[in-house]
């Protein structure tokens, strides 16, 4: 039986670029909020400033599951963790994250609203 010959395929591959937690992160971030995206981009721009420790309010609250929710009101954050220190510090990465990919993005950085507690008889 006289055919053609087998000839193999020319595969091309192609270098797969390795990227960081935070430009993981900051791709989610756009991904997962595209209307603060636009929203933000829509409005004034804020001056680049530098990156300055800044302060945010969180609010560690137990799951009715099991572990605790730490919710961060001014980033509009929730994040969880199995013991309340696992939930401090999933809280600190998603407020440093968070925080990155906004100044990647060259968005606002939102300022932490003052806050404080009332003491009411029941």
């Amino acid at each position: 039986m006289q055919g053609k010959k087998f000839q193999e395929p020319k595969i091309k591959f192609q270098k797969i670029k390795r990227i960081s937690k935070n430009e993981l992160a900051r791709n989610a971030f756009a991904s997962t909020y595209p209307h603060k995206m636009l929203h933000s981009l829509n409005g004034a721009r804020q001056k680049e400033s530098r990156m300055a420790s800044r302060n945010y309010t969180v609010i560690y609250q137990p799951a009715e599951e099991g572990g605790y929710y730490a919710h961060i009101p001014a980033l509009e954050l929730t994040t969880e963790g199995e013991t309340l220190s696992e939930a401090k510090l999933m809280a600190r990465d998603a407020i440093e994250n968070t925080l990155a990919c906004l100044k990647d993005l060259n968005l606002p950085i939102p300022e932490e609203a003052e806050s404080e507690k009332i003491e009411v008889a029941p």
